[in-house]
């Protein structure tokens, strides 16, 4: 298999850590066009996710040591992603609606400035997270909302804010086996600005707003024991968070990609199962 068609195989098995989102904006959203439904979600995971990990990947091989493969392979990267990306975008504006494929392309134009030389806002630590919260918690949520159903803004206040302060919880924390690549690349992530200790110290103060902020929105929309099931499927999550911030003080290099992708991996499926299990109660039970 050549570079391409791995990275691709990749970049397919990364978009499911947007999945827990989407399934739990669905679970939230009244009057849902199930068509419009599964045609977003194809729009989300398996174009648009994809395409944008596959344009981070050839943005990162400028940086690689190999130049010789970097013309051919950054070619293919960026002809496969443009191409999903334009069928993104005419698919939301045919099929949904003109203003969810205006809302596509903004996301699509907001990913590359991110990732994409020679802006790539992902060098500049703050700049960078508070975008990412912006883009992966509140546009997403907006986006997702109003494409499948009904927009619901001052009902799903809360859970919009909880949205973006989980997605400040884990990105830091992908970012701590990177350093030194992230160095290499000119990128001052807020996980290299604030250390190891500083970064599962932000992570925490991220869980526990968005945890509060989920509380807030189970309340007001009187659903609390729906919150209670929140905090028994994110037990795991936790559990393996503090775990990890533990041995990481005893142990620097458990700080590495193996244990990195294990807490993506847990956090997906438990917050994968818990929006599923609120897409029933709400909208098959």
């Amino acid at each position: 298999m050549d570079k391409h068609n791995h990275l691709l195989k990749t970049s397919f098995l990364f978009s499911f850590i947007y999945l827990p989102l989407f399934l739990f904006v669905i679970s939230q959203t009244h009057d849902l066009n199930w068509l419009h439904t599964g045609l977003f979600f194809v729009i989300l995971q398996v174009l648009i996710h994809p395409a944008n990990q596959l344009q981070t990947a050839n943005a990162n091989m400028i940086f690689s040591d190999n130049k010789s493969d970097i013309s051919k392979q950054g070619k293919k990267l960026i002809s496969t992603s443009m191409s999903m990306n334009s069928v993104a975008v005419v698919l939301s504006m045919l099929i949904i609606s003109l203003e969810v494929g205006v809302g596509v392309l903004v996301y699509l134009l907001l990913s590359k400035l991110h990732n994409n030389n020679p802006i790539r806002l992902r060098k500049y630590a703050i700049i960078s997270i508070l975008l990412t919260m912006s883009m992966q918690g509140v546009l997403l949520f907006v986006l997702t909302q109003y494409a499948t159903g009904k927009l619901m803004l001052i009902t799903n206040v809360f859970a919009i804010q909880a949205c973006a302060f989980f997605v400040g919880f884990v990105y830091p924390l992908t970012q701590i086996h990177t350093h030194t690549d992230d160095l290499k690349r000119g990128d001052l992530t807020i996980s290299i600005r604030l250390g190891l200790k500083g970064t599962f110290a932000l992570s925490l103060v991220m869980f526990l707003i968005a945890i509060s902020f989920m509380g807030l929105h189970f309340y007001n929309t009187r659903n609390v024991f729906h919150f209670y099931l929140f905090l028994f499927f994110l037990s795991p999550v936790a559990a393996y968070f503090f775990w990890w911030r533990k041995n990481t003080r005893l142990e620097p290099l458990v700080a590495n990609y193996r244990f990195t992708q294990l807490f993506v991996m847990i956090n997906t499926i438990c917050m994968s199962l818990f929006s599923l299990l609120l897409i029933y109660l709400n909208h098959l039970n």
